[in-house]
């Protein structure tokens, strides 16, 4: 009985491992390819966090 909780065990460790590393490769993929900020802020704004609309410094320097 031992050597088959051993057995689960290893198997949940795997499986949380390979977990972490799909999702860490996910974020990477996102993250380069420019979605990742977007989908987290529209993320943010579903759960009700409130999120700091962005500011176009540069378009109000010209404004001025």
């Amino acid at each position: 009985m031992d050597s088959l909780r051993i057995c689960n065990w290893d198997r949940m460790a795997m499986i949380w491992f390979y977990l972490h590393c799909v999702t860490a490769i996910v974020i990477v993929i996102a993250d380069a390819r420019g979605t990742l900020e977007p989908t987290i802020n529209k993320w943010e704004k579903k759960l009700g966090i409130p999120v700091p609309e962005e500011v176009d410094v540069e378009a109000i320097i010209r404004e001025q």
